[in-house]
């Protein structure tokens, strides 16, 4: 590997992480790992360590030991297919490219968004909120510690905007407990009944495993299939309550459209009767159960 003798033109990237920019004369200009080293397939910005001539120079990124990842799994119920989740909404390009968790009740600022999905198996946005507690029942939206948008992938797997890795929080420190909180444009948010448990830097939760996995049990969530437990649909004004305000409001006004609406709530981009009496139907009267 040569030298280069001029500004790698480092930054900060949005998830804290230490970058190459884009106009870095070390993009592009490394060799392929010799060293028998069996480095990880990517690096920790999400690109891949060993592809023939474009290999970026050096050690080029710098995780802080702040840096917070989660492995996180969970299901939503309209796309659920039996084994995992349909991507009609991402192969057809109705995805938005900006997180869209910006609008009431959400009102989340961040600023997550992309140039192109980069995964065919996206599924659709989901916003992951962070609470530190002692106990769940103590987990409430006072002690809430950060909030981030990722992708949901067809496999439940919830990563960074880049498709690839854990997402990922920095600058927190947790005091008590872990428990982590998803939300859903159209679902029933689902928090973690018990607090995460941290592995390599890594915290782990699965919420499709097992009804107790939710905070409210079986009350929180619902069966897909044998042993498979997913976010419930049909919440379509997000108000965290199934009723007849998702239908009337918000899925009669819109049957017939097609695109990204909160009434679609099996998320196949159409919204018909399907939405109303498969899913919505069923689930009238259910209702959150994360701590308000």
């Amino acid at each position: 590997m040569g030298n280069i003798n001029s500004d790698p033109i480092f930054e900060v990237t949005l998830n804290g992480l230490l970058d190459l920019g884009e106009n870095s004369p070390c993009i592009n200009a490394g060799n392929q790992d010799t060293t028998g080293m069996a480095l990880p397939l990517f690096d920790f910005a999400g690109n891949l360590r060993i592809i023939s001539d474009t290999v970026d120079m050096g050690a080029f990124e710098f995780q802080p030991s702040s840096v917070l990842q989660l492995d996180l799994k969970v299901f939503l119920e309209g796309p659920f297919n039996v084994t995992d989740m349909n991507t009609t909404l991402n192969s057809g390009g109705f995805l938005p490219l900006l997180q869209p968790y910006s609008t009431v009740p959400w009102n989340y600022n961040g600023t997550e968004s992309v140039t192109a999905i980069q995964n065919s198996n996206v599924v659709d946005w989901a916003l992951v909120e962070l609470r530190d507690a002692a106990t769940a029942t103590q987990a409430t939206g006072l002690t809430v510690l950060g909030r981030k948008a990722g992708w949901i992938l067809n496999d439940g797997s919830i990563v960074e905007p880049d498709g690839v890795s854990f997402l990922q929080f920095s600058n927190l420190t947790v005091q008590n407990n872990l428990f982590v909180v998803v939300w859903h444009r159209n679902s029933i948010g689902v928090m973690s009944a018990g607090a995460l448990t941290e592995t390599g830097g890594v915290y782990h939760y699965d919420f499709t495993s097992a009804s107790g996995q939710v905070y409210g049990g079986s009350l929180g969530h619902i069966e897909l299939a044998p042993g498979i437990w997913g976010m419930i649909a049909a919440d379509g004004n997000a108000d965290n309550q199934i009723n007849y305000e998702d239908k009337n409001d918000v899925w009669s006004p819109q049957s017939g459209m097609s695109g990204y609406k909160q009434g679609d709530f099996n998320l196949d981009a159409q919204v018909n009767n399907g939405d109303k009496n498969d899913v919505w139907k069923p689930n009238t009267w259910l209702g959150g159960q994360v701590p308000q």
